[in-house]
């Protein structure tokens, strides 16, 4: 069954437009902001910067800056906004800001005709109000353009502004007859913006994503060519970038102080506050996780997000650094969701968007640790050790003890260990580790972590053809012994990964994937595990391994989970009924005792209190089954022979029949002399 699509909003960095979408406090900021620059005296011109990192959220504090000085602009009060790094290509800055103060200007002119004047003027199409001719005339000679304004939108017309698909505004031939210097038309424009009453905001965004060039000829314009009483410009940059253009396009020493100089009031945009980032970070990461699984995350893995939030989540600085993990985690997670562990996924995502340089040294770590761990190759101790002090190095970046500390990396990353301060990597994780790094899918598990850094598994990856039709199959009985043949030759590498498509096989096995499946799908499922494990765990050994027992158990209660919701009485037979009769003696033994473990009979590895699929009485009944099994002549010769595990068999005996050992005492001493 293939699976629906799921909306994704990966790649979307969009600053906010309303107060009900800001979660950084900017609306508090845009408020104050706004009453500051609406006190300031109108009839003096100045530059208001808006400082703040690249991702910090300046485009944002500005939309919402422009929503109230809107609301709040009194009559007579302009808003302009201008993104420079939009104009097109060689083209004149100065004149995409003259030209629609000349329009505004020129209305505001007509607005003083009557009515019956108006009409007439616009009938006769009459030339622009002599101010917004001037400021014309003024863009193109402060812009260098002696030549012909090329359509600037055309005419303008008194009380209709710019009138398009004109003809050109002023012509070289008038320049010429003026001969007016700059400087002449700029006193007379000031004097009659004075007269006029009109005053301006003009609010400049983005200003360091230009070229050094245009940037220096933004400084150029509001400090030199357009600082007109009452205009006052708001521009938003990140004050280190646009120093650098400075220094690069002036050849200035100090773009800093030179900035100081253009810009007399500034204002840096605040950190976000101490939890902020990791909030929103949380928030995000839980809404997407519910929204592509339907369903919530379990307690351990809302532990373990907010540990990798809290811990490595601290390097995070700005709000866009926050949408670079989500959309990353967006973009990926959907498709790969059955095959990583959402916390890990997590954490690798914000140690790539901090610190690129230790996600490359994890990525390079654990392509090389897959092959170390397998024994199919050797680093030599001075590789290890520059692996060790790359480490540290990139650890360095920082600043927090717990992010900063290998051992915490380790908690992560296998094989990593710093005992005393002296620090190794590849060391080989206890037997338990490793089989909860492999059952939880872990970043840590070999058989997982490339899913974390592609969207396949290692090397290659099973065509989902295959496996459908292989469940297709075990829904046949008559198919099923020679399936079981053909699943046991399946126990072949995949190249160099030390990953057999009998691993990946399993590995496609998720819970929702045996969802789908019909009863006799699973009862073919069952058959196969119950009498051919014990034969794949042979064909492991001679390839000088141990089967993936972690995986097939998750496998195999999965399977029975799902059995029993379609029918709990009919599933309850087929499983004693596999228990009494199936050939993987070895395996059902081990099965046995993890399901008394799981389900908190015996030991501490119980699951988790939802995942305990039968009731004390249904487990009560498989261990009655199983201890008719045990009692029969062909496990006692098996226990007594070696070919049963002694270990595994007397634990399950111990369990269920420590006073009278099933009415068998002879049996017990058999296995303990063995012993």
């Amino acid at each position: 069954m293939s699976r629906p699509p799921i909306s994704s909003s990966a790649g979307s960095d969009t600053p906010i437009t309303e107060i009900q979408d800001d979660r950084y406090g900017f609306d508090i900021l845009a408020k104050g902001l706004v009453r500051s620059i609406m006190t300031l005296s109108p009839g003096i011109s100045t530059v208001i910067g808006i400082e703040g990192k690249w991702g910090a959220g300046k485009t944002s504090l500005l939309n919402l800056l422009l929503s109230y000085m809107r609301d709040k602009s009194p009559p007579g009060m302009h808003i302009l906004q201008i993104s420079p790094w939009l104009n097109p290509a060689g083209s004149a800055l100065t004149q995409h800001l003259l030209i629609p103060v000349a329009a505004i200007l020129d209305e505001q002119e007509s607005c003083t005709l009557s009515p019956m004047r108006r009409r007439w003027q616009r009938l006769r199409r009459a030339p622009a109000s002599p101010i917004a001719k001037d400021l014309i005339n003024y863009a193109q000679q402060a812009s260098g353009h002696l030549a012909p304004v090329a359509e600037l939108a055309g005419n303008f017309v008194p009380g209709l502004g710019i009138v398009a698909k004109s003809l050109k505004t002023v012509s070289r031939l008038e320049l010429s007859r003026h001969k007016e210097t700059a400087a002449a038309m700029r006193a007379r424009i000031e004097e009659r913006i004075a007269k006029s009453g009109a005053s301006f905001i003009v609010v400049i965004d983005d200003l360091d994503r230009l070229e050094p060039s245009q940037a220096v000829e933004v400084l150029r314009l509001v400090r030199s060519v357009a600082d007109f009483t009452g205009f006052r410009y708001v521009m938003c940059y990140d004050q280190g970038v646009l120093a650098h253009a400075v220094e690069q396009e002036l050849g200035v020493e100090n773009g800093r102080q030179y900035l100081q100089k253009i810009i007399p009031l500034a204002f840096s945009l605040p950190l976000p506050e101490a939890f902020n980032l990791r909030r929103e970070f949380l928030h995000g990461a839980l809404q997407l996780y519910a929204r592509v699984n339907h369903d919530e995350p379990d307690a351990g893995e809302i532990a373990d997000l907010r540990k990798a939030a809290n811990i490595y989540g601290q390097a995070l600085s700005t709000p866009r650094e926050v949408s670079l993990v989500l959309n990353a985690l967006e973009f990926r997670y959907a498709e790969i969701r059955d095959y990583v562990y959402f916390p890990d996924l997590c954490l690798l995502h914000i140690i790539r968007v901090t610190n690129s340089a230790l996600y490359d040294w994890i990525e390079q770590y654990l392509t090389v640790y897959a092959v170390v761990a397998s024994g199919e190759g050797n680093l030599s101790d001075v590789e290890q050790q520059k692996m060790a002090d790359d480490l540290r190095t990139k650890l360095k970046r920082y600043i927090s003890k717990d992010a900063s500390s290998p051992s915490e990396l380790g908690n992560w990353v296998p094989g990593i260990s710093d005992f005393d301060d002296n620090l190794s990597l590849f060391v080989k994780p206890a037997d338990w580790n490793q089989e909860k790094m492999l059952e939880h899918k872990r970043l840590g598990s070999r058989m997982f972590w490339r899913y974390y850094f592609a969207l396949a598994a290692p090397q290659n990856v099973l065509p989902p053809a295959l496996l459908n039709e292989l469940l297709s199959r075990f829904a046949n009985p008559a198919d099923r012994a020679s399936l079981a043949v053909e699943m046991v030759g399946y126990i072949k590498e995949i190249n160099l990964s030390h990953v057999t498509w009998y691993d990946h096989i399993f590995s496609q096995l998720t819970r929702r994937k045996i969802a789908t499946l019909s009863f006799t799908q699973c009862e073919g499922l069952l058959w196969y595990l119950f009498h051919y494990s014990d034969m794949a765990g042979v064909r492991f050994a001679e390839a000088g391994r141990d089967v993936r027992t972690t995986l097939q158990l998750e496998v195999v209660c999965d399977v029975m989970r799902h059995i029993l919701t379609l029918s709990r009485p009919r599933a309850l037979y087929l499983i004693r009924k596999l228990f009494m009769q199936g050939r993987s003696k070895e395996w059902l033994v081990s099965l046995m005792r993890d399901l008394l473990w799981g389900h908190g009979i015996k030991g501490t590895r119980s699951f988790d209190s939802e995942d305990q699929f039968l009731t004390l009485q249904e487990l009560s009944g498989l261990q009655e089954s199983m201890a008719v099994r045990m009692s029969a002549e062909e496990m006692k010769n098996s226990i007594c022979s070696g070919q049963l595990k002694l270990a595994t068999a007397l634990e399950f005996f111990q369990y269920r029949f420590s006073d009278s050992f099933g009415g068998n005492p002879q049996l017990y001493s058999c296995g303990l002399s063995a012993l």
